[in-house]
């Protein structure tokens, strides 16, 4: 029997906005799991609810990094397969049966970047394409955090720690 498949998601995080915010860069940010858990129940009834607390998936780590949105969409354009897009979040990825499922998303409001993320399926991955994707990155010194708030370099070997 094959080993089972999951999903690992990071996000990409400038270290700047880290060192604006904190004077340094932390090995762990908070995150309110909890009020999270509570939010997801309460919005499947309300769509309009919005998160009234801060941690480190409500705050917009892109807001003072000059990064180009067009430009960094061209060249996710040249890896990935752009699925979904409105005006609020893009979606790109790339399937393959045996390199498995890469996937990239945008949220962006009035051209400025809010968050990016990148995903990947854990049996089996390329980890040349991911490389190639976080590459597009480095002129803005991201991190990747972990779902825990975990952060760690942005290249292929952090991604496959988290899929142990």
């Amino acid at each position: 029997m094959g080993k089972k498949s999951k999903e690992v998601f990071v996000t990409l995080i400038p270290k700047s906005s880290l060192i604006e915010r904190y004077g340094q860069i932390p090995v762990q940010l908070e995150i309110n799991t909890q009020a999270w858990k509570d939010y997801w129940e309460k919005k499947s009834s309300d769509n309009s609810i919005k998160p009234d607390w801060e941690d480190a998936l409500t705050i917009n780590w892109w807001e003072n990094v000059p990064a180009s949105f067009d430009k960094i969409s061209g060249e996710l354009d040249k890896l990935l397969s752009k699925v979904t897009t409105n005006e609020v979040n893009i979606r790109w990825e790339k399937k393959n049966w045996f390199l498995g499922t890469v996937k990239f998303w945008a949220h962006v409001q009035d051209d400025q970047i809010r968050e990016l993320v990148l995903s990947t399926t854990t049996v089996r991955v390329n980890p040349i394409l991911i490389n190639n994707v976080l590459n597009i990155f480095s002129h803005y010194d991201v991190l990747l955090m972990d779902k825990h708030g975990g952060l760690s370099p942005s290249e292929w070997n952090s991604v496959k720690d988290l899929m142990k």
